[in-house]
This record gives structure tokens, C-alpha cells and sequence, in this order.
């Protein structure tokens, strides 16, 4: 029996087959000219945070804003202590 030599792959450029967000990892692949194919799992984006609304603190409420990422998620912060009553 006569063996012929071991095949190496030669794989093209990764392409995209689904595209990472910051809710889910995403995946690339590429192709060996012997039809082949490799896929890469894609690590999850971190979230895109924007400030938005910006509350302004009374006499009796702290002040805050509201940071929200394409995704839908937020979060507050940046707290302003209330301004309190001059008596």
C-alpha cells in the first residue's frame, strides 16, 4: 500500500458569518481550497454607553444620569448630592 503525502491545508481569508455584539459572541470562518471549512468563535463587544438623561437634583432628590448601550441596557450614575433647604 503506498501512502501519498499528508495534506496541508490552505485556508483563505476569515469571513464573517455572525457579527459580535455586546449580547452575544459571533463567529468568522474560512475556507481550505479542498472545501474545508475552519470556524472561529468571536468574543462579545463591550457595551457602547451614552450618557443621556441628565436629572437635574432638588432640595429633596439627589441629581443622576442615565447611561444606555445600543442594546437597550442602562445604568445610572454620576450622583449629585440633593441641594438641601437653607433655613
Amino acid at each position: 500500500m503506498t501512502v501519498g503525502p499528508k495534506h496541508t491545508h490552505k485556508y483563505g481569508a476569515w469571513s464573517i458569518k455572525t457579527e459580535a455584539t455586546c449580547e452575544q459572541n459571533g463567529q468568522k470562518v474560512r475556507e481550505c481550497d479542498c472545501g474545508e471549512k475552519e470556524t472561529m468563535e468571536v468574543n462579545k463587544l463591550d457595551h457602547n454607553w451614552v450618557a443621556g438623561e441628565v436629572v437635574a437634583p432638588t432640595y429633596n432628590e439627589q441629581g443622576y444620569t442615565t447611561y444606555t448601550c445600543e442594546c437597550g441596557d442602562s445604568y445610572v450614575a454620576d450622583y449629585v448630592d440633593a441641594l438641601g433647604h437653607n433655613h
